[in-house]
């Protein structure tokens, strides 16, 4: 009897240990979206914009779409069949790439294929202009009009945007003018870059 009675307490011991093997609650978020986007979309184009000057694209795609894509458009019309378009893993390897050549398109003009490495573009066709300091901000309007016809509106029809603006100088009969304009998709209060669209004098 003293067996048996010895036997059920160690039995009982044992039933009450924690179980390592449980899994605890708050396990790891590997989604790498982390950023809260809920700030008014001015602010946040802000924000993105001296990223880009800066060119600090491991946190400008911490500002895009989960499981979305980032696209690029060198003018005012967005022709989706060549624009080039970056999931974030994609766009930071492209990043890191001096070597790859992309097709961006075609130049405004003389219609020949817009061929350049990834940061090549970006100097020339996103931070062109010392966007982070200029004062001619529009929010969902345009102050750049050209002989290139925007169509952001018919392309993300429930976006915001907001465009940065640089005044051509008088001498060159304001023809060297140029904007960029950060397109923005709300999901449920949050913002997130989908499109960064340039715009420029063209013929």
């Amino acid at each position: 009897m003293k067996l048996v009675f010895t036997l059920f307490v160690a039995i009982a011991l044992v039933s009450c240990q924690p179980n390592n093997n449980t899994l605890p609650n708050n396990t790891a978020n590997n989604n790498t979206h982390t950023k809260v986007h809920n700030t008014d979309v001015k602010t946040l184009a802000g924000t993105i914009v001296q990223l880009l000057k800066d060119k600090q694209y491991s946190n400008l795609v911490q500002y895009m779409q989960p499981k979305g894509q980032l696209l690029f458009s060198p003018y005012a019309y967005i022709d989706t069949a060549t624009a080039q378009k970056f999931a974030d893993s994609t766009l930071l390897r492209a990043a890191n790439d001096t070597v790859a050549i992309l097709n961006w398109g075609v130049y405004d003009g003389s219609g020949e294929a817009i061929q350049l490495s990834f940061n090549k573009y970006m100097a020339a066709f996103v931070y062109d202009k010392d966007y982070a300091t200029v004062s001619a901000i529009q929010v969902d309007s345009l102050q750049a009009k050209g002989n290139t016809v925007s169509n952001i509106k018919q392309i993300y029809p429930a976006s915001s945007f907001v465009e940065y603006y640089v005044l051509g100088n008088k001498e060159l009969d304001g023809k060297n003018w140029a904007a960029l304009t950060l397109v923005f998709n709300k999901i449920n209060n949050h913002y997130f870059l989908v499109a960064i669209v340039h715009n420029q004098w063209t013929i």
